[in-house]
C-alpha cells in the first residue's frame, strides 16, 4: 500500500488542490480563503502524485471547525482523508484545542465511520441542512483532553 503524505497547502499545490476541490463539486476558492487569519488548510497526496485530499479548518478560540473535506474520486480509499484528520487531530492536541467540530450529510456513512474511528460522537441531526439535493446533516464532535 502506498504511503499518503501530507503538508500545509503552499502555493505550488494552490491550483491542484484547488481541481480537487472542483472534482467534488465544491465552490471554494482556496486563495481567498488561505488569505483569512483563522484558515488552515492541509493537502494530501500518494507519493509523487498531484493533491489527492484537501481539509480546510477554520481556528476559532479553542476549537477547530472542519470546514471542508474533499478527495479526488481517483484516491477514494487510498488513505489520504485518513491521513489528514489524524494530522488534524494530532495538530489540535498540540494546539491544547478542546474541541474538533464538523458537520457531514447523513447519507456520507465513509466519512462518518472515518470520523467516528477517530474519536468522533454525533451531537444533533440539522434538518434539510444541505441542499441539491436537500439533505440532513448530522453535526459531529470531537472533545480533546487538555
Amino acid at each position: 500500500m502506498e504511503v499518503a503524505r501530507y503538508s500545509e497547502l503552499t502555493p505550488r499545490d494552490r491550483a491542484d488542490a484547488q481541481r480537487t476541490l472542483q472534482a467534488n463539486a465544491v465552490d471554494l476558492d482556496l486563495e481567498k480563503e488561505s488569505a483569512l487569519p483563522h484558515a488552515r488548510i492541509w493537502v494530501s497526496r500518494l507519493e509523487g502524485q498531484s493533491v489527492g485530499c484537501v481539509l480546510v479548518v477554520w481556528a476559532v478560540a479553542d476549537e477547530l471547525q472542519i470546514m471542508q473535506v474533499a478527495t479526488r474520486p481517483e484516491f477514494k480509499r487510498k488513505g489520504l482523508a485518513d491521513s489528514l484528520l489524524r494530522t488534524l487531530v494530532n495538530h489540535a492536541r498540540q494546539q491544547r484545542s478542546r474541541w474538533l467540530l464538523l458537520e457531514v450529510r447523513q447519507s456520507n456513512s465513509p466519512a462518518i465511520k472515518l470520523y467516528e474511528k477517530y474519536g468522533f460522537l454525533q451531537t444533533r441531526v440539522r434538518r434539510h441542512y444541505y441542499s441539491n439535493p436537500s439533505e440532513d446533516g448530522i453535526d459531529m464532535a470531537l472533545k480533546l483532553e487538555p
